[in-house]
């Protein structure tokens, strides 16, 4: 009893196809231009990705990061430039809403629907997600959201793809969870393309950075770290230059502003870091929802809307950033 008590502390036990072949074009996008009505998410942006990469796509929130994983996945196709999944990729989708075609059935019968297998060996599969027992036969319905993402795991494993989409994979996962997703990932060869607000997971499992800034998407060859240094370096440079050219200004009030923004920098945020990932996480849905809902007569009240959740979703990543820093 105790060892099997401990073997159900442990996480799903993950793993992808090993792949024995890796394409050398898996997406390619070229001046690529997308908006909802006077709002611009992209203006002639332009990336590839090769095969074998495992690449983290980041920005601001609301900067149209998902609308670009349904471009590419071919379920959004009003645009203009070029944005396509290479015909031949075999890829696996995980979204942030998870959805079953079928979420009467259970579990046991779902994974059932995706390879041919007898009840034994379903239940034995399943248990490497950790459905154990009388669990195998709740119903999707009622899962939680953590179940939900592990079965899904389960059944993209059986997929067997070399392209795996996912927007942000580790969202509802505990840490067992969360932790053997991130090694599955790390040693899978195929081609990994994440959209992510984890900091950890970017630094662990992604080699190369597509960040979307200003309608663009530019390339870092390396992880979130790379990429943070990369940018320190870029906003040290231009606050050297902006020092440079007002050098003539007034002293004295330079040396106030300089105290007042010293002060205001190392005030610890008013939120705790778990009440900040849920908020801007809710936020995050909002706009999601908002952005799904834009259309030929969406309302100016809804763009003010939708541009005053992004507004306050970069706030609370700033706050998020600022406690990162004084930790």
């Amino acid at each position: 009893k105790d060892k099997d008590h401990l073997h159900r502390q442990q996480g799903p036990r993950v793993a992808f196809k090993k792949i024995k072949h890796v394409s050398k074009d898996i997406v390619m996008v070229e001046n690529l231009k997308k908006a909802f009505g006077s709002v611009f998410l992209f203006d002639d942006a332009s990336f590839h990705i090769r095969g074998g990469e495992n690449v983290g796509i980041i920005g601001p929130n609301g900067c149209g990061k998902t609308t670009l994983i349904s471009i590419l996945t071919g379920s959004d196709t009003a645009f203009e430039g070029s944005a396509r999944l290479g015909e031949w990729v075999k890829y696996s989708y995980l979204g942030q809403d998870i959805r079953f075609e079928e979420e009467a059935r259970t579990v046991i019968e779902q994974i059932m629907t995706k390879k041919e297998m007898d009840e034994q060996e379903a239940r034995q599969f399943l248990g490497r997600f950790q459905f154990y027992g009388d669990d195998v036969h709740k119903s999707i319905s009622i899962l939680s959201g953590g179940e939900k993402v592990r079965l899904y795991l389960a059944c993209i494993m059986l997929e067997d793809a070399d392209c795996l989409i996912m927007d942000e994979p580790t969202n509802h996962l505990d840490m067992p969870a969360r932790e053997a997703l991130e090694n599955a990932i790390r040693d899978f060869k195929g081609t990994v393309i994440a959209i992510s607000h984890d900091r950890y997971f970017l630094s662990r499992c992604v080699n190369r950075i597509l960040a979307v800034e200003d309608g663009k998407v530019n390339a870092y060859e390396g992880n979130y770290e790379f990429y943070k240094e990369q940018r320190q370096a870029k906003e040290g440079q231009e606050t050297r230059t902006d020092k440079s050219s007002n050098h003539c200004g007034a002293s004295g009030n330079k040396k106030d502003n300089t105290l007042k923004n010293d002060g205001q920098s190392r005030k610890k945020p008013a939120l705790s870091g778990k009440k900040l990932e849920e908020d801007i996480m809710e936020l995050e849905q909002k706009a999601k929802k908002l952005e799904e809902a834009f259309n030929a007569e969406t309302t100016r009240e809804a763009y003010r809307e939708y541009e005053a959740c992004l507004n306050r979703i970069n706030e609370l990543y700033s706050m998020w950033e600022q406690m990162e820093e004084s930790s």
